[in-house]
């Protein structure tokens, strides 16, 4: 197989897969998608602009939402809120009306990231709309649940979160920890995200044993994913250290610390944030009597 026929077959492999994610898109749209997976926003953009002066009906909502993720990439807001709602009115608007794109273009508009328009804008009850419609469309569409159907459930967490609605939020993250356990028995770095999510939860709750528990269950995913040992398992015992000294027991909590500080020494030694804020903690504990 020489170099061209082998890039033509990637980008037939490339087509097929997405299409099977993606239904609803022409052809069209997932080329332009391709640089927006590559990370060259400015070339999508000007791609999928040039699709919208030629655009039919048909790919019109698709086209205008690329855009607007674009935009959202390249943190300008209200632009991709504009593509966005756009979008979203034509893919509502057509008979009959195209339930995943809307589902994709709502949970675009109300994601839990601090990049969020509507979360950065700590507009939560508008952000939380948005995403339970997305939720109720991909529970409908999926009603066994899938992987956008556990993020769809993890982000209202997040969102719940934020307004200090701790009891409902997790509801949402044991929802989505369950559908993410069926679809990765074996474990998962989403489950162990679920796992974290519910201790962080508990911890701000001042529930401290129910904390240590999903820390401690983290903990035990990341082993079985990492077993050499990784930045993010530095975090976790961090954090179960932090559960130990809530609990008055400093010298379970000066273990964990320095087990943590291991793991950083070795991922990031000239990591000055988190990693200072351990030694610290432990040069605290070091001299409790």
């Amino acid at each position: 197989m020489n170099l061209s026929t082998q890039g033509q077959q990637i980008t037939k492999d490339f087509i097929e897969l997405i299409q099977n994610e993606t239904e609803e898109m022409s052809i069209s749209i997932i080329l332009g998608k391709l640089f927006y997976d590559l990370c060259e926003y400015d070339k999508s953009q000007k791609y999928f602009q040039r699709l919208l002066n030629d655009s039919n009906d048909e790919d019109r909502a698709w086209i205008e939402f690329s855009i607007g993720k674009t935009h959202h990439m390249k943190d300008e807001w209200d632009q991709a809120r504009e593509y966005y709602d756009r979008a979203y009115e034509h893919m509502i608007k057509t008979k009959p009306a195209r339930m995943k794109g809307a589902a994709q273009v709502l949970q675009n508009i109300g994601p839990h990231t601090i990049g969020s328009l509507l979360v950065r804008q700590e507009k939560y009850d508008e952000a939380s709309n948005c995403n339970l419609w997305a939720l109720t469309i991909r529970q409908i569409l999926h009603p066994a649940g899938d992987v956008y159907t556990a993020t769809c459930l993890r982000k209202m967490g997040d969102i719940l979160v934020k307004q200090i609605k701790h009891i409902e939020a997790m509801d949402y993250y044991q929802q989505a920890l369950k559908i993410r356990q069926i679809l990765y028995p074996d474990g998962h770095d989403l489950t162990a995200i679920s796992l974290h999510d519910m201790g962080a939860t508990k911890f701000d709750q001042a529930e401290f044993g129910l904390s240590l528990y999903y820390y401690e269950q983290t903990l035990k995913v990341r082993q079985n994913l990492n077993p050499s040992g990784h930045v993010d398992m530095g975090t976790i015992l961090y954090t179960i250290g932090r559960c130990y000294e809530k609990q008055k027991n400093p010298k379970k909590a000066l273990q964990y610390h320095q087990q943590a500080l291991n793991i950083y020494e070795k991922s990031l030694p000239n990591d000055g944030g988190l990693r200072q804020e351990i030694v610290n903690s432990i040069h605290r504990l070091s001299i409790v009597k």
